[in-house]
């Protein structure tokens, strides 16, 4: 083992982020990382991940107490600030709580468009950010558009032959697969000086329409699938009803597909190149990667 490898941990290491991180740094940089894996209460690590046998720590983001014991020798550490509405102060207490611990350098989760202050997600994530700029320590911000994963929440009206999304006007974005934004955080824990106190903005390789993402899904289902236009209000509703996530943050969701036709937010960049020195997967790889979950009928809300 390496005399001078760091130790990062990995926050929300449960989560989806989470897990594509601590993925990348075990097969990618454990000659130069020690890894620890921070997991909310009554969380475990998924179980693909146990062969790498990676050391965990629980942690509470109510507390940041908890979180300074948990990161206690840590020189980086990835924060994910959880799903919920008291997300802008359980952030603010990782950030408090890493510095108590002494810890050089923090990599941010934050979302695209946090700048532009509009909306839930992004006052929520730009007050962290600022937060976090203000902390006196080293940081990075990622701020990845939607998750290419969200179509997971489109398989029952994708089986009925339709795709509805809420883009106006022929608008495009550039959706990303969780696990390039995983790869870019991994990237960001391992090397840090190369991406110290910047922010980047994390896409997919190619802006979409609606009618463009229903094309690939049909290639790619070998079905005929239709693109259907909806306002955002209706994508909430339709998110709402099948409890796939609570009224706040469906409401979330569609203020940012308010914002799309803008061409202010979810466009494309080559920040994750500039991080990984890699291609981002397009959407018609990802598709084909979930193909059977697309098709095969389930009873179960996600």
């Amino acid at each position: 083992m390496a005399t001078n490898m760091r130790t990062v941990c990995v926050t929300g290491a449960s989560g989806n982020v989470g897990c594509y991180t601590l993925d990348c740094l075990t097969k990618e940089y454990k000659d130069r990382v020690k890894i620890i894996a921070g997991l909310r209460p009554g969380r475990q690590l998924p179980q693909e991940l146990g062969k790498y046998k990676i050391d965990t720590v629980n942690l509470d983001f109510n507390d940041a107490k908890s979180v300074a014991n948990a990161v206690k020798g840590c020189e980086s550490v990835l924060v994910v600030p959880p799903q919920d509405e008291k997300r802008t102060q359980m952030g603010k207490n990782a950030i408090d709580g890493c510095k108590q611990s002494g810890v050089r350098h923090i990599v941010l989760i934050s979302i695209a468009g946090a700048d532009t202050g509009k909306g839930i997600f992004a006052k929520q994530f730009l007050e962290i950010e600022e937060y976090l700029k203000k902390s006196g320590l080293q940081w990075t911000i990622l701020r990845p558009n939607f998750f290419m994963e969200n179509i997971a929440m489109l398989k029952e009206p994708i089986r009925k032959g339709e795709l509805p999304h809420p883009l106006k006007n022929n608008a495009t974005f550039a959706p990303i697969a969780v696990e390039d934004v995983g790869r870019a955080a991994a990237t960001c824990l391992a090397d840090p000086q190369r991406f110290v106190n910047k922010i980047f903005t994390l896409s997919g390789p190619e802006e979409l329409n609606g009618t463009r993402k229903a094309e690939i899904v049909s290639r790619v289902l070998g079905k005929p699938i239709k693109y259907v236009d909806l306002e955002p209000k209706e994508l909430k509703d339709f998110i709402v009803s099948k409890k796939f996530m609570p009224e706040w943050q469906a409401q979330g969701i569609a203020e940012i597909y308010e914002e799309v036709p803008t061409g202010r937010v979810q466009k494309r960049t080559d920040d994750l190149m500039q991080i990984t020195g890699k291609q981002p997967i397009n959407f018609e790889r990802f598709v084909m990667n979930m193909k059977n979950e697309l098709i095969t009928p389930t009873t179960e809300a996600r």
